[in-house]
C-alpha cells in the first residue's frame, strides 16, 4: 500500500488552498455587493487608529501570554520551544483564533504571521516556515468562521448550520486520511505501545461527533423555548385542523352547506385568537432573542467551538506532524498519532480559554467587521 503521508509542499499547499478559496469567495462577493447592491467591498479591511490598536492590542496579549508561561516556567518553556516549535504554535494559536474571529481571514492571516515573527524572537526560540504557515492557517480559519457568521447575518440556527457542515467535511477528510494510513502508530511515553490505524480514526471521528453534538445540545438548550413553542404551534395547528373537520362532518347532518360554512367561519374567528397568540408570542420570542443576539453565551461560544474544531483539525492532522518530524527522532506516524491523542485536551482547554477571552475583548472593541469592509458606491473614492 503505498503511503499517504503529506511532505512539505503538501502542507503548505492545504494553506494555499483555503487562501485560494477565501480570496475568490471575496472577489465573487465584491462583484456582487458592486451590481446589487451598490456597495463597493474591500478586499482588505480598511483599518482605522482604533482597529490597528485592536489588532496590535491581540498580538500583544499573544506575545504577552507566550512570555508569562516563559517566565512562570524558569524558562523551560523557552527551551521545549527552541526544541519543538510546533508546541509553541499550538499556544500562540489561542489569541490568534481570537484575532480572525474579531477581525477576518485577511488580518487573520496578518495577525498570525506577526504573532509568530515575534514570539519566535522574543522567546529565542527557532523559526521554521512550516510553523509560520500553520499559524497564518490558524487566523485564515477564523477569519473563515468570522465569514460565516456575516453570512448568517445575527441567525445562529444558519450559523450552526452552515459551519456543521464545513466541520463535517474536515472530520471525514481526517478519519479517512487517518484510516489510510500503511503503518501502525508507535507512540513512546514511559513505554512502547501500538495505535492501529482503525483505532485513531476512530478517536478522531468521536471528537468531531462530539463537538458538533455539543454544539447542538446548547442550541437545544439556549432555543429550547422557542422550539417547544414551534412543535406546540404545529401540534395546535393538527388540532384545529381536526376539530375543524368534526365538526364540519357533525354539521352536515342537520344544516346545509351554506350554514355549515358560515358556522365554520364563525367558530374558526373565536378558535383562532389561541391561535394567534401563540404565534404572537412565538414573534415576540424570536425578536427578544434577535436583539439581545450579542448578550447571549451562545453567540460567543459557536464560533468558537466551531473554529477550534476547524483549526485543530486541519493545522494538528494535516500541517505540524511532518513538521514535527524534522526535530525529533519520532517517525511521522508517531506524530500523527501524538497530535490527534492530544486533540483531546487541547479542544477543551482551547475552548476554556479562547471562550471567556472572546467574550470579554469583543464587546470591549465594538468593532464591527463590515464598516470596515463595506461601503457606498456613492462615497467618493478620493477626497480633495
Amino acid at each position: 500500500m503505498m503511503s499517504t503521508k503529506l511532505n512539505s509542499l503538501d502542507a503548505i499547499l492545504v494553506f494555499l488552498g483555503f487562501l485560494i478559496a477565501v480570496s475568490a469567495a471575496i472577489v465573487i462577493k465584491k462583484i456582487f455587493y458592486y451590481f446589487r447592491y451598490k456597495q463597493r467591498v474591500y478586499i482588505f479591511p480598511r483599518i482605522s487608529v482604533k482597529g490597528i490598536a485592536n489588532i496590535a492590542m491581540v498580538i500583544s496579549i499573544a506575545i504577552a501570554t507566550l512570555l508569562l508561561l516563559t517566565v512562570v516556567s524558569a524558562g523551560l518553556l523557552g527551551v521545549l520551544f527552541r526544541a519543538y516549535p510546533g508546541f509553541r504554535v499550538t499556544i500562540e494559536s489561542v489569541l490568534i483564533k481570537v484575532g480572525g474571529l474579531l477581525f477576518g481571514p485577511i488580518i487573520g492571516i496578518f495577525i498570525g504571521a506577526v504573532t509568530d515573527l515575534l514570539s519566535v524572537g522574543l522567546t529565542a526560540g527557532m523559526f521554521h516556515y512550516g510553523y509560520f504557515v500553520a499559524a497564518m492557517v490558524y487566523g485564515l480559519l477564523a477569519g473563515i468562521i468570522k465569514t460565516i457568521i456575516n453570512i448568517s447575518k445575527g441567525k445562529q440556527v444558519r450559523f450552526a448550520f452552515i459551519s456543521t457542515i464545513l466541520v463535517s467535511l474536515v472530520g471525514i477528510a481526517s478519519f479517512l486520511y487517518i484510516l489510510l494510513q500503511p503503518q501502525p502508530y508507535e507512540i513512546h511515553f514511559i513505554a512502547t505501545f501500538y495505535i492501529k490505524q482503525w483505532e485513531l480514526a476512530l478517536i478522531i471521528a468521536s471528537i468531531y461527533v462530539a463537538g458538533l453534538a455539543t454544539l447542538w445540545s446548547c442550541m437545544f438548550a439556549y432555543y429550547r423555548s422557542t422550539i417547544l413553542c414551534n412543535f406546540g404551534k404545529v401540534f395546535y395547528w393538527f388540532k384545529y385542523k381536526l376539530k375543524i373537520l368534526h365538526f364540519r362532518n357533525s354539521f352536515k347532518k342537520k344544516h346545509n352547506l351554506q350554514e355549515t360554512a358560515n358556522a365554520q367561519l364563525d367558530w374558526s374567528a373565536r378558535f383562532g385568537v389561541s391561535a394567534n397568540k401563540a404565534l404572537l408570542n412565538l414573534t415576540n420570542k424570536r425578536a427578544t432573542i434577535e436583539k439581545d443576539n450579542r448578550h447571549n453565551w451562545l453567540f460567543y461560544f459557536a464560533p468558537v467551538l466551531m473554529i477550534i474544531l476547524l483549526g485543530e483539525g486541519i493545522v494538528n492532522i494535516f500541517m505540524l506532524p511532518q513538521f514535527d518530524e524534522m526535530f525529533s527522532l519520532l517517525k511521522y506516524d508517531a506524530w500523527l498519532g501524538i497530535r490527534t491523542l492530544m486533540l483531546v485536551i487541547t479542544i477543551p482547554l482551547n475552548i476554556a480559554i479562547v471562550y471567556p477571552v472572546y467574550r470579554i475583548v469583543c464587546p470591549a472593541m465594538k468593532y464591527d467587521y463590515m464598516v470596515d469592509t463595506v461601503e457606498s458606491r456613492s462615497v467618493p473614492l478620493m477626497v480633495d
